[in-house]
């Protein structure tokens, strides 16, 4: 069951990922706290987000290797751990910057 969540959240983090980098539509995000203040996203601004969603889905995609496919579960050596940190940095930068443009 918990595999199938996996699954499913990094299917949908690369489905809504390569939507926004490839049609990088323009639309708004309400506020959780008051819906009457949203956030305009530019297309820029999209596809920013799709790039942030995309790194989001690579490191989901290690963290189902690493734990499912290997047999047995086996921890990332130190080379892995740098490329999860690595696109851990960019998935926030991209998004953080998707916020700001």
């Amino acid at each position: 069951m918990v595999r199938a969540m996996h699954v499913l959240l990094v299917m949908l983090c690369l489905i809504s990922g390569l939507y926004l980098v490839v049609v990088g539509p323009d639309f708004t995000l309400p506020s959780r706290q008051d819906p009457h203040v949203v956030h305009h996203f530019a297309p820029l601004a999209a596809r920013l987000l799709g790039a942030g969603l995309l790194a989001i889905t690579s490191m989901g995609l290690i963290m189902l290797r690493n734990q499912y496919w290997i047999d047995p579960p086996q921890l990332p050596g130190p080379r892995q751990q740098r490329i999860y940190f690595a696109l851990f940095v960019l998935a926030v930068g991209l998004i953080t910057l998707a916020f700001v443009a």
